[in-house]
């Protein structure tokens, strides 16, 4: 009886964990697309304001957009942890002073 417990679980794991890598496979193919559009649109930007691929400046532009984007989306994030932690239970019947 054991024995088919611990197949069962040991199945049960392995489906679990081949779901899990599925879903990460997906999440990871997703983003490849998002890479590829920013790393197109950093480049036109810095284009755009005059740099050149084979000089500093340009390494410096594609830097300072990245370094916005990582910005942006950390206070973003921030931002909706934020949200989350502030969060106020309307219905829990206490009174405001009023």
């Amino acid at each position: 009886m054991l024995s088919v417990v611990s197949r069962a679980l040991a199945i049960f794991i392995g489906l679990f964990l081949c779901g899990c890598a599925d879903q990460v496979a997906r999440m990871d193919a997703a983003r490849q697309p998002q890479q590829a559009n920013f790393d197109e649109k950093d480049e036109n930007t810095c284009r755009s304001r005059g740099a050149v691929p084979e000089f500093n400046g340009y390494l410096e532009c594609r830097r300072q957009l990245a370094d916005q984007r990582a910005s942006a989306k950390a206070e973003a994030e921030a931002n909706r942890q934020q949200g989350n932690d502030g969060m106020i239970d309307v219905g829990a019947g206490t009174s405001t002073g009023r």
